[in-house]
């Protein structure tokens, strides 16, 4: 018997319980934290401020990623821009080329109807690949300009 009543005891012993602790308790630590929190914010000087705000400056960084993008995407404009001039050049001869031999003027306006839907096409796509804007941008800290 005695035994069964030692494995017992030391199985209750193992155990261990969380600990409920009383709210105010719980209470005194945040205010006591809030305390110490609102004398630290309060003891620091402009300067602090100044320090940690020019921290927090990416003006330049911005600056700095748009050149990369431009340097990024410089060959793919290139590439646009050389079939741009390809297609221009492919309308303009077919024009020519057409005029010659055909001298019907439906074949003539589509050939520069063709050549005029290239070209807004082309202003279109250029428009949609400028990132010129990205290097005016400034700098923003949690909705703040800095």
């Amino acid at each position: 018997m005695k035994k069964s009543k030692t494995k017992n005891r030391t199985k209750r012993k193992s155990a261990k319980r969380h600990q409920q602790y009383p709210v105010h308790y719980l209470a005194i630590i945040l205010i006591v934290f809030l305390l110490l929190q609102g004398f630290l914010i309060s003891a620091t000087q402009i300067t602090h401020w100044q320090t940690g705000v020019s921290l927090l400056d990416v003006r330049q960084e911005v600056a700095l990623v748009a050149a990369d993008l431009m340097k990024v995407f410089q060959p793919a404009l290139d590439l646009y821009q050389n079939v741009h001039t390809f297609y221009q050049l492919a309308a303009t001869e077919t024009i020519a080329l057409l005029a010659d031999t055909n001298p019907i003027g439906e074949v003539v306006s589509v050939a520069s109807g063709i050549d005029e839907f290239y070209a807004q096409a082309s202003i279109q796509m250029a428009k949609m690949l400028d990132v010129s804007e990205l290097a005016q941008r400034s700098g923003l800290v949690a909705g703040i300009s800095i």
